[in-house]
């Protein structure tokens, strides 16, 4: 059960690109077809498009569960991913690529696919239904099509997204029948990442927006500002405002930069990661997981 909800949740942004690019993929059965084409056709879904076929990364910091049952009450669960490059391993390992993504085999119907801006980066409020008996096994039924949520944010060469799920099931295990509620949160980076540093002399400031999400599964939108103050000796700082207000640590400063990455902390509790992205490296595209906000941020030099 839980290896589906990581698919139908982390795939959301590649679920979009299929949906919005026109190239085929799962069935959309809500959206009316004269809405769909309209979105696909925009220029930014077409670009949104051609990030996801040209993407070689992937970051995705962690997935948390809340399950809310009605034998045991509710319990939070994170289950951690541990991306590199194209593949990433949870911590039972299982192994999900790319590819995995790209292609879950779950019948999709999008309820809205709404494109926005902001920030100087195009935006997307995608709301779809899986079906729900894709989900079957370990004695766990879900009793309605499974419900996620995303929001994405892209330029010109990555994306960055948060996506929530939120499902009912029934259950029997051992004999034992009981109900509830499952909701994941989780976020997303993919794109075609540079695999340099930036160099030069002086420092250089990249600046955008980021997306987050609460431990109550609520959305949350804020900036980002990510910096290199000698691009001759880099090391990188990150601060992520939501709400005004520094989500960051002091571990966010001075972050080693290797092979355009730059990575830190304790998943769950100050973790950051991200990418380069673009000839100049013009754009950057990171994730982090503090517990109490789980987001991604996409920033333009």
């Amino acid at each position: 059960m839980y290896r589906s909800m990581y698919v139908l949740a982390a795939a959301g942004g590649l679920i979009a690109l299929a949906s919005c690019g026109g190239n085929g993929g799962p069935g959309y059965s809500v959206l009316p077809a004269s809405e769909l084409e309209q979105v696909r056709s925009d220029p930014r879904s077409v670009r949104l498009a051609a990030i996801g076929e040209g993407s070689d990364t992937l970051i995705v910091p962690s997935m948390h569960f809340r399950i809310q049952d009605s034998q045991q009450g509710g319990t939070d669960v994170v289950a951690n991913i541990y991306c590199d490059g194209d593949t990433c391993r949870t911590v039972t390992g299982e192994t999900l690529s790319l590819t995995d993504l790209a292609n879950p085999e779950i019948d999709v119907s999008v309820i809205s696919a709404d494109l926005g801006a902001r920030g100087e980066f195009d935006t997307i409020r995608l709301v779809a239904r899986a079906d729900a008996g894709y989900f079957g096994g370990l004695g766990v039924t879900l009793t309605e099509d499974p419900k996620s949520t995303e929001h994405g944010l892209w330029g010109e060469h990555g994306y960055a997204a948060v996506a929530v799920l939120d499902a009912p099931y029934s259950a029997n295990v051992g004999g034992i029948t009981s109900t509830g509620r499952v909701n994941v949160r989780t976020a997303l980076v993919l794109g075609d990442s540079t695999g340099s540093n930036p160099e030069g002399t002086g420092g250089a400031t990249w600046s955008g927006v980021a997306e987050a999400v609460t431990r109550g599964f609520e959305r949350r939108t804020g900036t980002a500002t990510v910096a290199i103050p000698d691009l001759s000796r880099p090391s990188v700082n990150v601060e992520v405002l939501i709400g005004g207000r520094d989500i960051g640590s002091t571990r966010w400063s001075g972050i080693p930069l290797r092979d355009g990455n730059y990575q830190s902390g304790s998943r769950g509790r100050d973790f950051v990661e991200g990418n380069f992205h673009g000839p100049n490296h013009e754009e950057t595209y990171g994730a982090f997981d503090t517990g109490a906000y789980v987001g991604a941020f996409g920033a333009k030099r």
